[in-house]
C-alpha cells in the first residue's frame, strides 16, 4: 500500500511540475514580449561583445524569437561575455523531474578581488560543490531568494529560501541581495495549493550584523561594495 501511495505521489508531482513548467516557467520566467524588448534580434555580434547568454533550455525559445547570436553555457563552463567573466554553476530544477537543472552563475567584473564578484541563483538551491566553488573563488555578493514557495501539505519547494542563510554563511559572502521572486499574484486551483513562508526580517535576524542584506527597488541603482560609486 505504501509503495502504491509513493508511486501516486511521484506521478502527481510529475504532473504538477509539468503544469507549472508549461504555465509558470515559460510565461513567468521568459515571457516573449519581455524577451523581444530586451534586445531586438540584430544578427551576429563580435564574439564576447553582444548577443545573448543562455542555458541549454532557452536555446530553442530564443531561436523561435529570431535571436541568432546566442552563447549557450552549461554548468562548469566559463565564458567572457560583454567584458564580464561568467562561470555557470549547477542551479535549480525548474521544470519536470526529468529535465536538467537550470544554471546559476558566478560573475567576475574584473576588479581582482571578491568585491568584484557576484553569485546568482534565482531559486535558492545551492549544491555543496557549488558553495565550495564560490568560496574558493572568493565572492562578496550573493543574489538569491530568502522566502520559500512550496506546495502545501507535501512541502515540494518551487523556490527555496530556507537555504539562503546557511549558504551565505558557508560561502562567506558579505552582501546578500534579496531576489523578490516570491512576490507574485496568482489565481486558479493550483494557486491555492501554493504557500509562502519566511521573511526578509527573519533572514536578516538569522545572519546578524556581519552580512549586509539589500532589498533592491525597481529601477533604483544600488551600491553593493565600496568603490562602486
Amino acid at each position: 500500500m505504501m509503495e502504491t501511495q509513493r508511486l501516486l505521489l511521484y506521478m502527481a508531482l510529475g504532473f504538477l511540475s509539468l503544469i507549472i513548467y508549461q504555465t509558470w516557467v515559460q510565461d513567468y520566467h521568459a515571457p516573449a514580449p519581455v524577451v523581444r524588448t530586451a534586445e531586438a534580434p540584430a544578427g551576429p555580434a563580435a564574439p564576447g561583445q553582444g548577443g545573448e547568454l543562455a542555458p541549454p533550455s532557452a536555446e530553442g525559445a530564443l531561436a523561435d524569437l529570431g535571436f541568432t547570436d546566442v552563447t549557450i553555457v552549461r554548468p562548469g563552463e566559463g565564458v567572457t561575455f560583454c567584458g564580464v567573466a561568467v562561470e555557470a554553476t549547477t542551479g535549480s530544477l525548474v521544470g519536470p523531474p526529468w529535465q536538467d537543472p537550470e544554471n546559476g552563475y558566478i560573475f567576475d567584473f574584473g576588479g581582482g578581488d571578491a568585491s568584484s564578484r557576484l553569485y546568482y541563483e534565482p531559486h535558492g538551491n545551492h549544491a555543496d560543490d557549488v558553495m565550495a566553488r564560490v568560496k574558493a573563488v572568493g565572492v562578496a555578493t550573493m543574489v538569491t531568494p530568502v522566502k520559500t514557495v512550496a506546495l502545501k501539505g507535501i512541502g515540494y519547494k518551487l523556490v527555496n529560501g530556507d537555504d539562503a542563510q546557511p549558504a551565505a554563511v558557508s560561502m562567506g559572502v558579505s552582501t546578500v541581495v534579496v531576489l523578490e521572486n516570491t512576490n507574485t499574484k496568482g489565481m486558479g486551483i493550483l494557486n491555492k495549493a501554493i504557500g509562502v513562508s519566511g521573511s526578509v526580517d527573519e533572514f536578516k535576524a538569522s545572519l546578524g550584523k556581519d552580512v549586509r542584506v539589500v532589498v533592491p527597488k525597481v529601477a533604483t541603482p544600488e551600491v553593493l561594495c565600496e568603490g562602486d560609486q
